[in-house]
């Protein structure tokens, strides 16, 4: 068994380093056969940084896109990748590049799905029991995170306590059922890739982690993302419906891009 691992990477040179020094560490000490795949859009020294440590490191590579992905878009670009090169029973998985998720949690999914055969993919919850949050996480995001929990239980009749956080490891075969099916580009393709893997009867299980809150160099701007986030996954819901017929492709395409831009 290998295990794939994808790091969406948007200018992340301040933390790159650390996050590919903490997951080679954790794997080589598990005798992991591994690969880490950076898929970077970045502008900055990102790409030079990773490029210089895989040739070090010949398990560690770089997939570059000139134009903006988002974190769906590059983590499906890493799926692509990783299944060009895997077997059915090796393991594709994916982290955020801030290292909020430490390796060691992640080696705890990886080994949940070499004990229990019968599950397919392994989610990290903060919210499920056992889960917690190490550092100063805003009331404000928590709020907005459960609040956006709340709509997708309702919308899309997923079970999870938490699809929003940002390391999920699947088995390789389930990924290529599954891929077909991303549509999504921007950060509710949690969304698309959970309720996909509900459609197709992929079984997911949910696990406790500890989650290292990171709030500098973050990226998120809650006034702007998070409504974004909320009406992108209600017209993922609609393009899920029988009412996607009601309303025109191209329609559709001006108000995600509005979304997106906004």
């Amino acid at each position: 068994m290998k295990v794939y691992l994808i790091i969406p990477a948007y200018n992340e040179q301040g933390r790159i380093i650390n996050t590919l020094k903490f997951y080679e560490e954790i794997f080589k000490k598990n005798a992991i056969r591994r690969s880490i795949i950076v898929v970077s859009e970045s502008t900055d020294k990102t790409n030079a940084i990773v490029k210089d440590i895989g040739r070090k490191h010949a398990n560690i590579s770089l997939v570059y896109s000139r134009r903006r992905l988002g974190k769906g878009g590059a983590i499906t670009k890493g799926f692509l990748y990783a299944i060009s090169k895997s077997s059915p029973n090796d393991l594709i998985g994916f982290v955020d590049a801030d290292n909020a998720v430490h390796a060691s949690e992640f080696m705890r999914m990886v080994d949940y799905l070499r004990t229990n055969k019968d599950v397919a993919g392994v989610i990290a919850s903060r919210y499920t029991k056992g889960g917690k949050i190490v550092g100063y996480f805003p009331l404000s995001r928590h709020l907005s995170s459960r609040f956006y929990n709340l709509m997708v239980r309702m919308l899309f009749g997923l079970g999870y306590r938490d699809t929003q956080c940002g390391a999920k490891v699947f088995r390789s075969d389930a990924i290529k059922k599954i891929i077909p099916t991303l549509s999504v580009v921007d950060m509710s393709f949690d969304i698309n890739l959970l309720y996909s893997a509900k459609k197709l009867g992929i079984r997911v299980r949910e696990i406790p982690i500890t989650y290292h809150q990171v709030n500098e160099g973050t990226k998120l701007v809650l006034h702007k993302q998070i409504p974004q986030m909320f009406i992108a996954t209600l017209g993922f819901r609609i393009s899920r419906s029988r009412f996607n017929r009601l309303f025109p492709s191209k329609f559709k395409g001006y108000v995600y891009d509005a979304v997106r831009r906004w």
